[in-house]
């Protein structure tokens, strides 16, 4: 009586080499990838209400000063004070400069950075007024897609907010990108109760180098 022959055939040792340098690449690249991106983006902070809200443009200054979020204080130590978020898309590294050239990404933090510093609750309403493209927000499990992002805050609630954009070869190939804020509106009144400065430049399109120098110091970061 004959055996039964094994018919399961052993893959040839040099097809193996070949799929582990394969998954070996992908890894690296992986990496790589991550190791490129992950430095990049910028980070901004938002503390509201603001008792006192100034225009934040360049028009208004021609220093650093001019970009930075005015925050009179209620008198509690713990309070957030807004920060302005800048980022400079010549920062871009390889393959992210070329994979993802126009997405870039603005976060406050993990958990945290955009705060109610008062004892009272809050409907508030994100907005970015003119952005020149396609972008999302993200806080917690809440998302709005190129729209404005609402959600309440309880009285000294700090949570996070993430900001993507897509930006299209037009707008990007410009030295000054974008120069606008982040506001928040309070949804029952209206009112704009914080703001801080959102800031995207080409700096290799400013050979001057005068958009980097306003803006070194006072936020920063690379496309992301």
């Amino acid at each position: 009586m004959k055996k039964a022959q094994n018919t399961s055939r052993k893959t040839p040792k040099w097809v193996s080499a070949i799929l582990l340098v394969c998954a070996v690449g992908v890894m690296a690249g992986a990496g790589q990838y991550r190791k490129a991106t992950g430095p990049e983006g910028s980070n901004f902070k938002l503390g509201f209400p603001q008792s006192q809200i100034n225009e934040m443009t360049s028009k208004d200054n021609d220093n650093t000063q001019g970009h930075q979020a005015h925050h009179s204080g209620s008198g509690q130590t713990n309070e957030l004070t807004s920060k302005a978020g800048i980022l400079d898309m010549a920062d871009q590294k390889w393959p992210k400069s070329w994979i993802q050239p126009g997405v870039v990404s603005f976060r406050s933090g993990f958990g945290n950075g955009v705060k109610n510093n008062s004892q009272n609750e809050y409907s508030v309403r994100f907005e970015l007024p003119d952005f020149p493209g396609y972008y999302d927000m993200n806080s917690e499990n809440l998302r709005s897609e190129n729209s404005p992002l609402q959600r309440t805050f309880q009285p000294g609630q700090n949570t996070n907010l993430d900001i993507t954009f897509r930006i299209g070869e037009q707008s990007r190939n410009q030295a000054l990108v974008y120069d606008g804020e982040l506001r928040a509106v309070d949804s029952k009144t209206g009112e704009i109760i914080g703001k801080t400065p959102i800031v995207i430049i080409n700096s290799k399109l400013d050979p001057t180098g005068e958009l980097k120098g306003r803006f070194q110091g006072t936020g920063g970061g690379g496309g992301h």
